[in-house]
């Protein structure tokens, strides 16, 4: 049960300790479109970064983040971004540890397995503890990339209950402005956050089945090693599907809410009744008028909310306002842009589907271990084809979507209906619970490019040749979508094209928002940039320039030293020689002799001395020739680059512009709720 909560204000506080202050954000920033939080780093920092940075909110996925920065560490951090981000972290010797543990300079051998991270239980681990809040804290800092304003939440699933402690205080410690929950009832989110930003330490129940609760812990101080800092506190959004747990359940405890329709990607949550027996010819969850919300409703409960599932087109925003909305959520359009983390040929592949009109999503009502219905694009060689998931042998090595049971004993087990059928009938569970469950935690990893390799005795033909030919397998993918999916050809910039960014698909949902924020950010830029370019490159002329009026008066002043030292050696050379030659005939032969052969020395000396000193003269000569190459080339480079840069970001700004002008022609106005936001055909 969620323990009972105290009122002040509109801050909620546990009961069972006195309120506290804390740095409370006010008032709440509103952005007309919400970045969904897909996947297992489908919504990675640099997604988040490109939202934030145009003035939406830009959120990053806390799914199993601890395994995916375990997993770029071993890959050798290629670009340093997770260290640079690391380094920031309030707790030194807890991100020393994650790096002295994960971090592997040279990088991983593509055959090489990936080792593991420990799974949670009810036991306290400090390095998986550490792992997780610095993977959030990164994450968070990351997609901020040094905006103060930039606005960026972090999702979690509420199914995963006993990492949200450490995930939420180390997204806290970056920042974060808004903290996103669904897949459940988190209703005990509001009060942590309470206490987290107030410094204290949080307390998390997790259900059992068989009876009772588990219960997990967390003390920012003793995580820290120090008195634990006041924190601002996020906002919290509950992610939810119909207007009852608005006015009843979250009413007290949240902060907004986001209403997802059937449509929408990943988890969906059940169609009310007894759904599994009310499934369609294709066997999929029916979608009645109970499942569809009243917006009405949840607007009278007086807290703002956004719409996700079927809105991410031109007047999307519109319409959703005209139902009470403060904007939209947008999930699937995102997901196979440029920035997101799904592997690239995934991506590709998507798009092509789309762009033929032959995308597929099938809402699952077995996959997922959870028990909710699943959203499953159909993709040749992911585990949607029916032969790559027969071919996979059944494994659970990462656990997340695990539930706590009751053991004979009175301790507490975990289990998962992915795991191997024998395993999960062993711990109390029933085996048709099991048939066609997906292992989502594999395949959703391999989704975002950090497959599992395996070695397999008997390796099956659907894999690369490289990995069959050495005796290995790699876990497939699994690439969830909203049933939008068919239509995320729209934010092509034309039909040759392949790929769109972020900013695309921000100029069909919100162009007037990034018109504004696009001009304005050129306009700045082009001022900032042409003002550093004219200091930069008038210092730089001028040091070049004193540079060499100094450096060729010195080379001056040396080869009138050496020309005028040469010429006394040479006087005073053939002065001896005159002597030598004019005593020669007056003096014996064999003082002549000795004479000759001492000259002939002195001579042979003065000659190499002279053409040492040449030498060194020409060397400064050259050096000074190279260095003047040098600072001319970097000067030249340097102006080259920023020219570009400002042109490029010129031009893109004078696109933006001009295609937001163009696209706001047309207004939506008094647009109702998409009819396939409840139950689309699918073509």
């Amino acid at each position: 049960m969620t323990p009972p909560v105290a009122r002040a204000g509109n801050t909620v506080f546990l009961a069972t300790r006195p309120p506290r202050r804390f740095l409370a954000r006010s008032p709440m920033k509103l952005p007309e479109l919400i970045q969904g939080g897909m996947g297992i780093a489908v919504s990675n920092w640099r997604l988040a970064r490109a939202v934030a940075a145009r003035g939406q909110l830009g959120v990053v996925s806390g799914t199993a983040i601890d395994s995916v920065h375990a997993r770029i560490l071993q890959d050798g951090d290629p670009q340093g971004r997770l260290r640079s981000a690391y380094a920031r972290f309030p707790a030194k010797d807890a991100a020393a540890a994650v790096l002295d543990r994960w971090f592997q300079p040279e990088g991983r051998a593509p055959s090489k397995p990936y080792r593991v991270i420990p799974v949670f239980n009810e036991r306290r681990n400090r390095d998986l503890e550490a792992l997780t809040a610095l993977a959030c804290f990164a994450e968070v800092v990351l997609a901020r990339d040094g905006r103060p304003g930039a606005l960026v939440g972090i999702n979690l699933l509420d199914k995963i209950r006993i990492p949200q402690l450490a995930s939420l205080y180390g997204a806290m410690l970056a920042g974060v402005d808004y903290v996103l929950m669904g897949a459940g009832l988190p209703t005990h989110v509001a009060g942590i956050l309470d206490r987290f930003a107030a410094g204290e330490p949080a307390t998390l129940k997790f259900p059992v089945e068989g009876g009772g609760e588990g219960e997990v812990s967390f003390d920012p101080s003793d995580f820290l090693g120090a008195p634990a800092p006041v924190l601002p506190r996020p906002k919290f959004l509950a992610i939810i599907t119909s207007e009852l747990l608005a006015r009843r359940t979250f009413k007290d405890c949240a902060d907004g809410f986001v209403i997802e329709t059937p449509v929408a990607g990943g988890h969906n949550a059940p169609p009310r009744g007894k759904w599994q027996e009310n499934l369609s010819d294709a066997g999929e969850p029916v979608y009645g008028e109970k499942d569809r919300t009243n917006f009405a409703a949840v607007a009278e409960v007086g807290k703002p909310f956004w719409i996700g599932g079927g809105f991410a087109d031109t007047g999307s925003v519109a319409a959703a306002k005209a139902l009470g909305a403060a904007g939209v959520q947008v999930g699937t359009a995102f997901m196979c842009c440029d920035e997101s983390g799904l592997a690239p040929a995934l991506k590709r592949k998507l798009i092509s589907l789309a762009k033929e009109r032959l995308a597929r999503v099938f809402t699952d009502p077995k996959a997922s271990p959870t028990g909710f219905p699943f959203k499953v694009a159909q993709v040749a060689g992911t585990i949607s084809d029916p032969a790559v998931y027969a071919a996979r042998e059944r494994i659970c090595d990462m656990g997340y979507l695990r539930s706590a049971f009751r053991r004979e004993d009175g301790g507490i087990g975990f289990r998962c209906a992915s795991e191997p059928v024998e395993n999960y009938v062993r711990k109390g569970g029933r085996a048709e619970d099991a048939a066609g469950r997906v292992c989502l935690c594999n395949s959703l990893m391999a989704a975002c490019g950090y497959p599992q390799v395996r070695r397999k005795t008997a390796p099956v033909d659907i894999l690369g040749d490289t990995l069959r030919d050495a005796g290995l397998t790699v876990e497939a993918a699994i690439a969830t979508a909203g049933d939008a999916l068919c239509g995320v050809a729209r934010y092509l910039k034309n039909t040759a094209a392949d790929s769109y960014s972020a900013l695309d698909v921000l100029r069909v949902v919100v162009p007037a928002s990034v018109a504004t924020v696009v001009e304005t950010a050129a306009a700045n830029a082009a001022d900032a940039v042409a003002a550093a370019v004219t200091g930069a490159v008038t210092g730089a002329r001028e040091s070049v320039e004193t540079f060499l009026a100094n450096a060729s008066e010195g080379a001056a002043k040396t080869c009138a030293n050496v020309s005028e030292f040469g010429g006394k050696v040479a006087g005073a050379v053939t002065s001896a020689y005159a002597s030598v030659a004019g005593a020669a005939a007056n003096a014996h032969a064999d003082a002549v002799a000795a004479a000759t052969v001492f000259v002939a020395k002195a001579r042979a000396n003065m000659t190499e001395f002279g053409e040492k000193v040449a030498g060194s003269v020409n060397n400064a000569a050259a050096a000074v020739s190279d260095t003047y190459a040098h600072v001319t080339d970097a000067v030249s480079d340097t102006y080259a680059h920023v020219a570009e840069s400002v042109s490029e970001t010129c031009a893109n700004a004078a696109a933006a512009v001009s295609e937001a002008s163009n696209g706001m022609t047309a207004t939506v106005a008094g647009a109702l709720l998409p009819k396939s936001a409840l139950q689309p055909a699918k073509a």
